[in-house]
């Protein structure tokens, strides 16, 4: 058993949610002693103290600029890695310095691990799903808002948005803000259905960590379906997740997301609507078991 494990995530709360599931799962396994919740920023500034027992589980590796002690890590890959050879993101600092360093070195999606088999030869890279959420909430916020989206604003992603309020103006939005932390939990608690929109355009994986933020609390979920060679995973998530094809640049076929939205805030106006509860809970029942 570890002395201590710090885990670092980042300042901007991108998967903060899922690094609280992952220290109770490190903890079940009786992983150290403690665990201290930091950040990477931290760690480049130099403002987090580390002792030389301490070991480190690093979310988001990208982020890290500052060396971390050879063998004493272990790395997960949380973002798409793109187009058969590394993204700006997966700089060589990272996958020579980061990778050959680490006691092991993980990825969320099998899409993602096979560009990396092509892209750094000799260094496997292992994959690890995401974690459940530990306990699904069920429905006890108002709901202020008809559909939530979050996330970074990207070109896409905002003419998708303007669209759909210019398609649907009686809606009511929550898209046009950064969440994290406690704003973000409350948003999701507080909306009807929320929006899974792809950063990219073409061929992309599914975005799993934003939809185990999501199915923790009571929201309906619609989500472009991912690019091609991931159907079993669709498959998975589509007990409580509501797929559509993936919006094309001149959005001629958004009305397959526009039809799912409104259909589902229908079934979110009936009383007592329970939001895939019984859904959510049987899908965490049945993730499949997380080795380390």
């Amino acid at each position: 058993m570890l002395e201590r494990l710090i885990l670092l995530g980042t300042e901007h709360g991108v998967c903060d949610m899922m690094l609280d599931d992952i220290i109770l799962l490190l903890k079940s396994r009786n992983m150290a002693r403690s665990y201290v919740k930091a950040t990477a920023e931290q760690w480049n500034r130099r403002e987090l103290a580390a002792a030389r027992s301490d070991y480190f589980f690093v979310i988001l590796p990208q982020l890290l600029e500052r060396p971390l002690p050879p063998k004493r890590y272990w790395l997960y890959f949380l973002e798409q890695n793109l187009g058969g050879k590394l993204s700006h993101h997966y700089n060589t600092v990272t996958v020579g310095r980061l990778l050959a360093g680490s006691i092991k070195s993980m990825d969320y999606n099998h899409s993602n691990i096979k560009v990396w088999e092509q892209s750094v030869p000799g260094l496997p890279i292992h994959h690890l799903p995401v974690p459940p959420p530990a306990e699904v909430v069920g429905p006890t916020r108002p709901k202020e808002h008809d559909v939530l989206f979050y996330g970074a604003l990207n070109e896409r992603r905002r003419e998708i948005l303007q669209e759909l309020r210019a398609r649907r103006p009686g809606y009511r939005y929550c898209t046009d803000r950064q969440l994290v932390g406690e704003d973000l939990r409350s948003a999701i608690q507080c909306s009807r259905v929320a929006l899974n929109i792809h950063h990219y355009d073409g061929d992309t994986v599914l975005e799993q960590p934003r939809l185990h933020e999501l199915m923790r609390y009571s929201t309906f979920i619609v989500s472009e379906v991912p690019g091609s060679g991931q159907e079993s995973m669709v498959d998975n998530y589509r007990s409580f997740v509501e797929f559509v094809p993936i919006v094309e640049k001149d959005l001629s076929n958004i009305d397959f997301l526009l039809s799912a939205i409104d259909r589902l805030l229908a079934e979110a106006a009936v009383p007592g609507c329970n939001y895939n509860l019984a859904y959510k809970r049987l899908f965490i029942q049945h993730y499949p078991t997380i080795g380390l």
